[in-house]
């Protein structure tokens, strides 16, 4: 049998080939992290640094402002909500069995225009 030769103190230990695969694998995601880390870091403060918008965002009109001076209620029913979009308008009611309707209205005129029943 054939026995290795044995190794001298003087004489180093040479590394396997696949340590030396896996250093440079170690070394390439210890330098990624570190340039992602960087990045995020370059992101964030670029973030909270910029100046804020020169115009301010459009202040919604305040509760009430677009709406009909006299909004009927259909008998029987009470008002949950009112909402309003550019050239529509919303109500949602309750009625007294305890069913949700939402009825839809123009702005101008007043006049209910269509009726959704909301299922539960």
């Amino acid at each position: 049998m054939d026995q290795p030769p044995e190794e001298t103190a003087s004489a180093p230990m040479r590394e396997p080939r696949h340590h030396t695969y896996l250093r440079w694998l170690v070394t390439a995601l210890t330098a990624v992290m570190i340039i992602g880390l960087i990045v995020i870091i370059t992101l964030i403060a670029l973030i909270f640094l910029r100046d804020p918008p020169k115009e301010e965002p459009p202040v919604p009109a305040p509760a009430g402002a677009g709406l009909p001076a006299k909004i009927s209620v259909p008998e029987g029913e009470t008002v949950i909500s009112v909402t309003q979009g550019p050239d529509w308008s919303a109500l949602v009611t309750r009625d007294a069995e305890g069913r949700d309707r939402l009825h839809l209205f123009s702005p101008e005129s007043g006049a209910i225009y269509r009726t959704i029943i909301i299922d539960e």
